[in-house]
């Protein structure tokens, strides 16, 4: 685990890409295949501002994976950047329902409505700024619950505990707790007749000692509440994190008020430039 991690660190996102995509092209030859009888799920994508990436995100999600029946949905959060506007134009090439709001809203709170209202066995979160790489990472996910009916939530990373950790803005020393990671996670559906609680993210309690804050990150609260329940769920091997990139922080971190640091806005806007490259050459496949 350690030197995975330090490996990790050395790595920009160029060269995991790259890894990657080597990688992804072997995984694929041993990727099962989807059988017709399979369930259908609903994949849910928040969309903020992040127009480039969004479009990444669906072109490389569909263009890798051959499950049978996927019903798409999208929250829209007051884009101004272009969003809507593509969103209404890809709804001529693939059905999906676009729910727009004027006004941003928290990412917990998309998770809860998606998690309280749809009709699906199963439902996936997918962040709009993934690029995917290898076959049918819906379809492995959707296998581990098939397999196994005791497992109610598939995470395709786990986010381990974080000391000190710095929050945006203020830049205030907190803990974090175990949390899944959201950009690519599964859910089956009847978990909600099962356990009542939100996706919510945001603080806990406070260090009786030090009264430096507790949190938990976006699904935190709930996968804590499924382990005191003794409900099962299941984090993605290594080997399948091969199979997708995840960018991070676009709808949020390029606000130079929100992270002020300028080398690290400078980064971002170079990652920007390269996910642009990426969606010219996705655009090309599809045409």
């Amino acid at each position: 685990m350690e030197a995975y991690n330090c490996v990790k660190k050395l790595l920009n996102y160029r060269h995991k890409i790259l890894l990657k995509k080597a990688a992804a092209r072997i995984l694929s030859l041993s990727a099962p295949r989807p059988a017709e009888s399979l369930p259908p799920v609903t994949v849910f994508i928040s969309s903020m501002g992040t127009r480039d990436s969004l479009e990444l995100t669906l072109r490389s999600l569909f263009r890798m994976t051959r499950y049978p029946n996927i019903q798409l949905w999208i929250g829209e959060n007051g884009s101004t950047d272009g969003s809507v506007e593509f969103l209404r134009e890809y709804a001529k090439e693939r059905p999906l329902r676009l729910d727009e709001r004027k006004e941003p809203r928290r990412h917990y709170l998309w998770l809860d409505e998606v998690h309280r209202s749809v009709e699906t066995k199963y439902w996936f979160a997918v962040d709009s700024d993934m690029l995917f790489l290898g076959r049918d990472p819906i379809l492995e996910m959707v296998m581990v619950m098939e397999r196994d009916p005791s497992i109610y939530l598939v995470a395709s990373e786990e986010r381990e505990p974080q000391t000190d950790h710095p929050a945006p803005v203020t830049g205030e020393l907190l803990d974090l707790g175990e949390a899944p990671a959201t950009w690519l996670l599964a859910v089956r559906t009847s978990l909600r007749d099962t356990l009542d609680t939100s996706f919510e993210d945001g603080p806990d309690h406070a260090d009786a000692v030090t009264g430096k804050p507790f949190c938990y990150d976006t699904g935190g609260k709930l996968l804590r509440d499924m382990r005191e329940g003794g409900l099962g769920y299941h984090y993605m091997s290594r080997v399948f994190q091969l199979k997708y990139q995840h960018f991070g922080g676009l709808s949020w971190s390029v606000d130079p008020t929100v992270v002020p640091d300028e080398s690290y806005q400078q980064s971002k806007r170079s990652q920007l430039e390269y996910i642009r490259a990426l969606v010219a050459r996705e655009r090309g496949r599809a045409g």
